[in-house]
């Protein structure tokens, strides 16, 4: 279990670093908010409400790409419909896409780890 909560965050933060020097920036527009119940409280267990921002971008070839944030808001809307916010995306495959927030989420998927890390050496 300690060797998964090692290997998930940090592959995130790899994809999100290769994006972040390998990816193509454009504006994307914000078309909605997909509200899901997520187990992400402060304590496994708890029900919280979680908010992926669903947005929409076009590629330098003009294609019109529609994704889902792979990253969620706690509680909170962080984007509003209709948004324009900046989109980072892998040109070999577009739909390989997110909100380029790579310093904040990079903060995110730590203290996501560190949390894991405590819970599994409080109950192993």
């Amino acid at each position: 279990m300690v060797l998964t909560s090692l290997v998930i965050p940090w592959r995130d933060l790899l994809d999100d670093a290769y994006l972040a020097k390998h990816g193509v920036k454009t504006q994307g527009t914000v078309l909605d908010n997909k509200e899901v119940k997520c187990n992400a409280g402060k304590w496994k267990g708890e029900i919280v409400r979680c908010f992926y921002p669903v947005i929409s971008f076009q590629t330098t070839s003009g294609n019109e790409i529609k994704f889902v944030n792979k990253y969620y808001y706690l509680n909170k809307i962080k984007y509003t419909k209709g948004q324009q916010i900046e989109v980072i995306y892998d040109p070999n495959k577009p739909s390989q896409a997110q909100a380029n927030q790579y310093n904040e989420i990079s903060k995110s998927l730590l203290q996501r780890w560190f949390n894991n890390m405590k819970l599994e050496v409080f109950f192993w």
